[in-house]
């Protein structure tokens, strides 16, 4: 667990020491929806975000300590409220390069996300989230417990 922005999120880590699996637990590939077609404002997670947990549905309520999803690189989301959110109108996708994103249909911003038209779920399913960026954090994997 750890106080970020005022907030205290729960990271999901892997005390597996095989090379690439200690660290965090990466979620994939995830996506953010945005009540715009150009993916700015307000971000909104879809409930697959919780795929595999047993946590509640987030747009039901909220967790006590809501998890704070890492995905692959230094992207990390997590749940602001509980409250749905409106009708979707874009979705941002990471991990695309520009390429791929434009075959897609979207607009590419480097290094790795993709703006893309439509959002796969409803307003009804959506959850208001934050995002921050892991590399500001100066965690660094394999993480262990230091003691007296």
């Amino acid at each position: 667990m750890r106080e970020i922005g005022g907030r205290t999120l729960a990271f999901l880590v892997s005390v597996d020491t095989s090379p690439g699996l200690a660290g965090f637990v990466e979620w994939g590939d995830q996506e953010l929806c945005y009540e715009t077609s150009d993916c700015r404002g307000s971000a909104f997670l879809p409930p697959s975000y919780t795929a595999g947990l047993p946590v509640p549905r987030f747009t039901t309520y909220a967790p006590p300590v809501p998890f704070l999803v890492v995905m692959r690189g230094t992207h990390g989301i997590y749940q602001l409220g509980s409250v749905p959110g409106p009708v979707p109108g874009s979705r941002k996708v990471f991990f695309y390069d520009q390429a791929t994103c434009e075959q897609y249909g979207g607009v590419f911003t480097p290094p790795d996300e993709c703006c893309q038209p439509q959002c796969s779920s409803s307003s009804d399913e959506l959850a208001e989230a934050g995002t921050v960026d892991l590399a500001t954090l100066s965690l660094v994997p394999p993480f262990h417990v230091e003691g007296p």
